[in-house]
């Protein structure tokens, strides 16, 4: 029983730190910010971070990971929806579906709106989603299809998500419609 409170105790502590942390990216770069501002708005000392966290890249990491996470397994269903055969329509009203709602909390909108910010290496958010929708996408397309191809979907797929989280509602069908149509002349 002890474990788990040290346990519970360290998870307090670690959304305390990442809550202080997401205040200041709000205010601040990400180069800006520093462990012990972290500390101060978390109203810790920096050994307490420390125990918990090598360096804010650490709290970054682990932070994208955990997102990441959730968001991949959002993508996953999309993903299988169109290897089923479904329209891209059909493909795109997922911004509507229940599951999506729930992800849409405004905790995670805010993890999400933060970390899209930060880019500092490979390891950013936006590149996870970005390689990892890529990747599946290529299954998808017709054999031999130019990883361009592949790459740009996947931009543009990460592009909507950060969208829907940095406003908080999805598409509408017509802002979808228009988005089509774009790509349509573009294309002819």
């Amino acid at each position: 029983m002890g474990i788990k409170m040290v346990t519970q105790a360290a998870k307090r502590m670690q959304k305390t730190i990442e809550e202080a942390y997401l205040d200041l990216l709000e205010k601040e770069s990400f180069r800006a910010v520093t462990v012990t501002q972290i500390a101060q708005v978390a109203l810790i000392n920096r050994q307490t971070f420390y125990h918990h966290y090598q360096d804010k890249y650490d709290l970054t990491d682990r932070m994208t990971a955990a997102v990441f996470i959730r968001v991949r397994e959002l993508i996953e269903v999309r993903l299988a929806q169109l290897k089923r055969g479904e329209s891209v329509d059909d493909f795109f009203s997922f911004l509507n579906s229940p599951a999506t709602q729930r992800l849409l909390t405004p905790a995670l909108r805010r993890r999400v709106t933060a970390l899209y910010t930060i880019q500092y290496d490979q390891l950013s958010l936006s590149q996870r989603i970005h390689d990892y929708v890529a990747a599946n996408l290529q299954d998808l397309l017709a054999p031999g299809a130019p990883e361009l191809v592949s790459d740009l979907l996947a931009t543009l797929l990460t592009q909507v998500l950060r969208t829907v989280f940095e406003r908080g509602e999805f598409p509408t069908p017509a802002e979808i419609r228009a988005l089509k149509a774009a790509f349509a002349r573009l294309l002819n």
